[in-house]
Order: C-alpha cells, then sequence, then structure tokens
C-alpha cells in the first residue's frame, strides 16, 4: 500500500472511531441531561451506547496499565484503539494517571450498572471524545499534506 493508501486508510478507521464514540457519548448525555432527542432514543439504542462505551473505556485501561486485570473477562469486543490516542491519553494524564485509571473504572462500573454518571465521568467522556477528535483532524493533515506532494 502507498503511503498516501496508509495515510488514508488510517484517516478513515480514526475518523469512524471518532464519529462513533461521539454518537454513542451524544446518545448517554441526551438521556442523562434529559435533552431533546430524548424520546427517540430507545433502550436499545441506550444500552449499545452503554455497551460501546464500556468497551472502549476497558480497552483504554488494558492498553495504558496492561498489569491491570480488574475487567479481563467483560471484554466483549477488543477495540483497536489508535495508537496516537493512545499516547495523547497518556501525556494528558501523566501527572495524575493513578486518580485517571480509578476515574476510569468508576465511568466503567457506573455504565455498567446503568447508574447516572457523576460530573466527573461526564468531563472524562468529553475529555477523550476531545482528544479522539483532535486525533482524527492530526490524521486528516497528515493525509491533506501527503496528498498534497
Amino acid at each position: 500500500m502507498s503511503n498516501l493508501g496508509v495515510f488514508s486508510h488510517r484517516y478513515s478507521s480514526m475518523s469512524d472511531l471518532s464519529r462513533e464514540i461521539n454518537d454513542a457519548a451524544i446518545v448517554i448525555k441526551k438521556a442523562h441531561y434529559n435533552l431533546a432527542g430524548k424520546k427517540d432514543i430507545s433502550p436499545t439504542q441506550l444500552a449499545d451506547s452503554r455497551k460501546y462505551l464500556i468497551d472502549i473505556f476497558i480497552n483504554l485501561v488494558k492498553n495504558i496499565q496492561p498489569e491491570i486485570h480488574d475487567f479481563d473477562s467483560e471484554i466483549k469486543k477488543p477495540i483497536q484503539l489508535p495508537i496516537s490516542f493512545i499516547d495523547h491519553v497518556k501525556n494528558s494524564n501523566k501527572s495524575e494517571m493513578t486518580y485517571f485509571i480509578e476515574d476510569l473504572k468508576k465511568i466503567i462500573n457506573h455504565l455498567k450498572k446503568d447508574q447516572n454518571l457523576s460530573l466527573q465521568d461526564l468531563k472524562i467522556l468529553d475529555k477523550m471524545c476531545s482528544i479522539m477528535d483532535e486525533e482524527t483532524s492530526a490524521s486528516f493533515r497528515k493525509f491533506w499534506r501527503k496528498r498534497s506532494i
């Protein structure tokens, strides 16, 4: 595959993952904040969004600290998270990694138990969406530069 093909594939994969994460986050937030459109969300769609985010967060925990085995039996769908995303998350939480991992475990448990998300859970969800969007934009810029050469 040519360099352009590699960048195109990488961008496409990151873009799809970003869209899926953002779509799941929107469903969760509509339900949480009782926003317009909540009535259009089926119980199945809400459950699927919760399960998807649980898988994302479990895979993120496993990629950041592979020695953690809290959720090994719960990984239903291994999701290939981009290395750049994982590195960005690690770097942005480097000074407080222990607390960040604990916060990820809390959001996983809140999503699993169908509990209301805390303000901290929502901040983490927003942060993950922002980091994924940043990485997708960076991937697009690399793709565009390669295409322009």
